[in-house]
């Protein structure tokens, strides 16, 4: 394993629709295996780090196309190369287009002469018929170097998410602003369809809902962090830790642990609908703080936060936090609450419009 080191860089992306993917997945428990595109991008952006990792970040000078087709049609067999390991950093990626499995690791290549934008996009949506054949563009000719993620295909090429492979610095603020609008999305109320709640009129909490809002911020973290590597339970002496934010530096032959997240459930009542005191609901913030402290220490995190997301009938906000707050400072830790609302009315009736419209996707 690589030295660890206290420094990394990158950029976050824009926000994306991630909806669907969290209503298909949690239906079938937090640890079913991530879908098929998001791991796609995911094994683009390792590919792309090991090729920077053998070549240096100059080594591609040529623009290069990831598309989610393992078995392309139309394409002369002669045409095509073989490339069975091209995520081991080996093959110059410039100037070709990789047919890859969501694994990105067998790979087949098509090498492309006099390389333009114009006439890349053209040969996918037309030559090839592929344009809604999920792709990233991995463009070397900015700086830093990007990768341009297509979910739905360069068919619809205004439906782009851009990633610096090397930018803007990644701190626990914008992490904390990936959780924030994850929450907005997808766990602010029920229509955001992680199904955290058992009976929603009961102010039931599901017995699953910790792992839920777990699995959807690992999505929500891995669409906007491809580069990174999230990891989630990882055990260790004093437990098993909720999220961890790893970035490769392969430059400098290190990593970097940027952040670590303890997740906190705040219920009034259970699954079976037994009433939840405000004593069991003080003990798991203290004991978030007590771990998120720990597991920073214990992996050699640059920071660390204890997330609330408070489904209780009466949300405090962050005074959900008093009595902790001295504690959290000296130990730095962040300290963040977010409410689930039972309903789209509650939510609208408590907060801006603005909010309301970025949580239920109103234009």
């Amino acid at each position: 394993m690589m030295p660890d080191a206290n420094g990394g860089q990158i950029e976050g992306w824009p926000d994306g629709e991630l909806r669907a993917t969290v209503g298909a997945y949690l239906g079938v428990g937090a640890d079913a295996d991530l879908p098929d595109d998001l791991r796609f991008l995911i094994g683009v952006g390792r590919t792309v780090r090991a090729r920077q990792r053998e070549a240096g970040m100059e080594g591609e000078q040529t623009p290069s196309l990831f598309l989610l087709c393992a078995k392309p049609t139309g394409i002369p067999p002669a045409e095509l190369a073989k490339r069975p390991m091209l995520d081991n950093g080996q093959s110059e990626l410039g100037g070709s287009f990789w047919f890859v499995s969501p694994a990105v690791v067998n790979a087949q290549q098509l090498a492309v002469d006099n390389w333009s934008d114009e006439a890349i996009f053209s040969k996918v949506t037309e030559e090839l018929d592929l344009g809604s054949a999920p792709a990233v563009y991995f463009d070397t000719r900015t700086s830093p170097p990007s990768l341009r993620h297509y979910p739905n295909g360069l068919g619809t090429p205004d439906d782009v998410s851009i990633s610096r492979m090397g930018g803007e610095r990644l701190d626990i603020d914008r992490v904390l602003e990936i959780v924030n609008e994850a929450h907005l999305a997808h766990l602010a109320t029920p229509h955001g369809g992680a199904k955290l709640w058992k009976s929603a009129k009961k102010y039931w909490a599901s017995k699953e809902a910790e792992k839920k809002v777990q699995y959807t911020l690992r999505l929500a973290l891995h669409h906007e962090l491809p580069t990174a590597t999230i990891r989630l339970e990882q055990p260790g002496m004093v437990g098993r830790l909720d999220l961890e934010i790893e970035e490769p530096l392969f430059a400098e032959g290190t990593f970097v642990r940027h952040a670590i997240l303890e997740l906190k459930i705040l219920r009034s009542f259970g699954s079976s609908g037994r009433k939840v005191s405000d004593q069991e609901n003080r003990l798991a913030v203290k004991d978030g703080v007590s771990q998120a402290a720990s597991y920073k220490a214990i992996r050699g995190a640059k920071a660390a936060a204890l997330c609330c997301f408070d489904m209780r009938k009466t949300f405090t906000d962050q005074g959900c936090f008093r009595g902790f707050n001295a504690e959290a400072k000296r130990k730095e830790v962040r300290l963040r609450a977010w409410h689930i609302y039972a309903s789209a009315a509650e939510l609208r009736s408590a907060e801006p419009a603005k909010a309301v419209a970025a949580a239920l996707r109103i234009p």
